[in-house]
């Protein structure tokens, strides 16, 4: 059996996929083989999105929904994630990343519990941190010192493909022309939602105020 953690961008590609209604069902059928765990930094990363109401549909209420439809289990924060995510972001320092702790440190912990519940695989699509080479190496450093495993990373396109059990193409995650879709907008989705979940790293601005926005 895999289980996966996802991270909190993947929440906000789920609300906007069409897919949607049968992913959940998916999941539901292949319980035996995927299960999906929650974690409390992730539900409150969702609960700082705006009560906004787009299209008639409240945006945070969505994401919430979609983080509770896939959960088996919701972790809390303990004190082995936190030593755990210290020690990756000195690793990280070392290994040459010069990003603020506070800007990244929901991320560490977010890989800190995967590693530490032994989770399989770890679902993103932020290539800050958890696509970064410099904190791979970190992860990798740390978990070994600490004798816990190292998950697998996916695209949320990979994931699809894991649950389908088969290859596919879509046009929204597959478009050769995404980054440019995204950054046109970026500005304009900054102005309507006024909020990130991470505030240092453009790419990751525009996933997550993007998807939200992909149905309006």
């Amino acid at each position: 059996m895999k289980r996966l953690l996802l991270d909190t961008n993947i929440y906000g590609l789920l609300t906007v996929d069409s897919d949607l209604h049968l992913l959940h069902s998916l999941i539901e059928q292949k319980r035996g083989e995927f299960r999906i765990y929650g974690f409390s930094v992730v539900r409150k990363e969702l609960k700082k999105v705006p009560k906004k109401v787009v299209g008639g549909v409240n945006v945070q209420a969505s994401l919430l929904r979609a983080y509770s439809y896939f959960i088996v289990k919701e972790y809390d924060i303990e004190g082995m994630f936190e030593r755990i995510a210290e020690e990756y972001y000195k690793n990280y320092v070392f290994f040459g990343g010069n990003l603020l702790k506070e800007e990244i440190y929901n991320d560490l912990l977010i890989v800190a519990c995967a590693s530490v519940k032994n989770v399989d695989i770890v679902v993103s699509e932020d290539n800050g941190t958890m696509w970064n080479e410099v904190f791979r190496k970190a992860y990798e450093n740390v978990n070994l010192k600490f004798n816990v495993g190292n998950p697998s990373f996916i695209r949320y396109k990979q994931f699809k493909e894991l649950l389908r059990g088969t290859t596919f193409t879509d046009p929204f995650i597959n478009s050769a022309n995404k980054f440019g879709i995204f950054l046109s907008l970026f500005y304009i989705c900054k102005i309507i939602f006024g909020f990130s979940f991470h505030i240092f790293i453009k790419e990751r601005l525009i996933y997550k105020s993007f998807v939200i926005n992909y149905d309006v």
